[in-house]
């Protein structure tokens, strides 16, 4: 005969196993006791008041507003959150949800017009602010922005929830966690940022992610307040709205988040690919990535790559082999731009700007070793006896009083090798002092927003690439010119543009080809760099007087499709900033 304690769990097997209503029973108990637990009454008058309008609202919409653009324009995350924290949109946001629940239209109406005053509000400040402001380049935190994907619709509903609960327990102190997962506000500000520069790609990307945080958090607000028990009297019919919303709002925006979600994840992955496929081609020692970009054409959905490395040697038979290797890692259709540079030592660390700096206080002696005397027969001893920088090669005619040095590193700048030159040139006036760099990228000329005047600085620019190509004995360049996409920018802009540098150029006999490097699809480009990014121009060598000690010329970046379209592809500039 079983024990007291054997009947006992053989009594709750029994019940477990063939009364399920009374577990039923049970849970609606506790959901009942829990849905009593929470002052109805009190919540529901807390959140009409607080996401009613009024005077107050409307200020921390314009000041919350103009600390958001003012972050995103500065880079300051930590602005950025101090805006977070003081917007007031969550507010209305939280008393939509309760309506939706609560199947009151009045107050769904009544907190729709809330929230759309205030995003107006929003909205004009944040485009005034990036309008008259001299900074509009393109941040990181702006862009990060811009590109919202299906995870930020799950932190959406999860801070949703947690809000939800905070307001219906009286946790206040957890809305202000909730404020910064979600940043309401700084989209919001984006959209402006978008709206005042022209980029309607901005806008509408930062639009999308505003739209995909309030959505969420107003459903996953609905979703607690009917499971505390706000909805209780008509919670079937409140079931089937809130199941409808669902599929109506949720459901169209998921489908864009997923596909950005895809073309994030395909990006990374076509980035690890190239950069392996780069270190099996060349050597890990031999090669070095100094730019990297992988993006998508939002109309075509093609993958662009965009490619620039540093090696010790790079021949046709070298970019042939790599393309291929980097198509067959990827195994997806791509467009390759390659932008090679030949370096004595890829690997090699960039010099002590201190030391380049001042080019003559280099070329004093170092420690107790002295430096060699200078005397009127041999003047040049104690300038290459001191000489701060590696060299290739150096010619040095006493007769002639000729000394050319040829620089082993591209990681010398065009301007720094100059100075070194007029320097040296200063201390031994009778001779005929050289320093010839390696060849390299030569610097972009820029000007100003929707003109094709040369400035002060783009003359100086000019100037630096005349002395470069004299040193190269380059003959022949071709310019191309860029213009931006805002309104203010067109290809006859960018014609211009490179018309005046190669009028320019043609000054001191080197010819000069200009070309139009404006692209109407450049959008995408526009918002990964910015738009100042392409009021430039850019000057590419097309020969060099054969010489003994004249570097190799590196082959100009070209854009190649894949294997599986057509091969004929013309070649591109090479930039001083390659992911350009």
């Amino acid at each position: 005969m079983p024990s007291t304690g054997a009947r006992a769990r053989l009594g709750c097997s029994h019940l477990i196993k063939f009364h399920p209503a009374l577990w039923l029973r049970f849970l609606r108990l506790r959901w009942w006791q829990l849905s009593n637990s929470v002052d109805h009454d009190e919540v529901i008058s807390t959140v009409d008041t607080d996401g009613s309008l009024r005077s107050s609202y409307l200020f921390m919409c314009v000041m919350s507003a103009g600390i958001s653009i003012t972050g995103l324009l500065i880079n300051s995350p930590a602005v950025i959150i101090g805006a977070m924290l003081i917007s007031p949109l969550m507010s209305p946001i939280v008393r939509l949800g309760l309506g939706v629940a609560t199947l009151d239209y009045v107050r769904v109406r009544r907190a729709l017009g809330v929230l759309t005053i205030g995003m107006l509000f929003a909205l004009l400040t944040a485009l005034v602010i990036a309008w008259l402001s001299p900074i509009q380049d393109m941040t990181p935190e702006i862009a990060a922005r811009t590109r919202p994907n299906l995870f930020d619709l799950v932190i959406a509903i999860l801070s949703g929830l947690a809000g939800g609960y905070a307001m219906v327990t009286r946790r206040g102190g957890a809305i202000v966690g909730v404020a910064i997962a979600t940043a309401l506000m700084p989209p919001m500000a984006v959209v402006g940022y978008g709206v005042a520069s022209g980029q309607w790609l901005v806008a509408k990307g930062a639009l999308l992610l505003f739209s995909t945080n309030l959505v969420a958090i107003a459903l996953s607000v609905t979703a607690i307040t009917t499971w505390y028990g706000f909805s209780l009297s008509e919670f079937r019919r409140a079931i089937v709205w809130q199941t409808g919303l669902v599929f109506l709002l949720v459901l169209p925006l998921a489908y864009p988040l997923w596909q950005s979600l895809g073309a994030i994840t395909r990006e990374t992955q076509i980035a690890h690919a190239v950069r392996q496929a780069v270190a099996d081609t060349f050597g890990a020692d031999q090669s070095r990535v100094i730019s990297l970009q992988v993006s998508t054409d939002r109309a075509t959905h093609a993958n662009r790559v965009d490619l620039a490395l540093a090696s010790r040697h790079y021949t046709r038979e070298d970019d042939a082999r790599l393309r291929e290797a980097i198509h067959t890692a990827v195994q997806l259709p791509i467009v390759l731009r390659l932008s090679p540079i030949l370096e004595a030592d890829p690997q090699h660390v960039a010099l002590s700007d201190s030391s380049l700096s001042n080019p003559i206080a280099a070329i004093k002696p170092v420690g107790p070793k002295r430096a060699p005397t200078m005397t009127k027969d041999d003047p040049v001893s104690a300038l290459l006896a001191n000489f701060p920088l590696p060299l290739a090669a150096k010619q040095v005619n006493a007769k002639a009083k000729r000394v050319v040095l040829y620089l082993a590193s591209t990681d010398t700048s065009l301007k720094v090798s100059r100075s070194l030159e007029q320097s040296l040139s200063e201390r031994v006036p009778d001779w005929s002092v050289r320093v010839v760099p390696p060849m390299q990228g030569l610097p972009e000329v820029r000007f100003a927003r929707g003109s094709s005047a040369i400035d002060v600085d783009a003359e100086q620019t000019i100037g630096l690439i005349k002395w470069a190509l004299a040193e190269w004995g380059v003959q022949t360049v071709r310019v191309y010119g860029y213009a931006s996409s805002d309104g203010k920018g067109n290809a006859r802009l960018a014609q211009h543009r490179a018309d005046v540098v190669a009028k320019s150029l043609a000054a001191v006999n080197i010819k000069a080809e200009s070309e139009v490097a404006y692209r109407p699809d450049q959008s995408h480009g526009e918002l990964r760099d910015g738009r100042s990014a392409f009021w430039i121009a850019v000057v590419t060598p097309n020969s060099v007087v054969p010489s003994a000690q004249t570097p190799a010329v590196p082959l100009p970046p070209t854009v190649a499709p894949s294997a599986a379209q057509p091969t004929t592809a013309e070649p591109e500039p090479q930039s001083a900033n390659p992911s350009r």
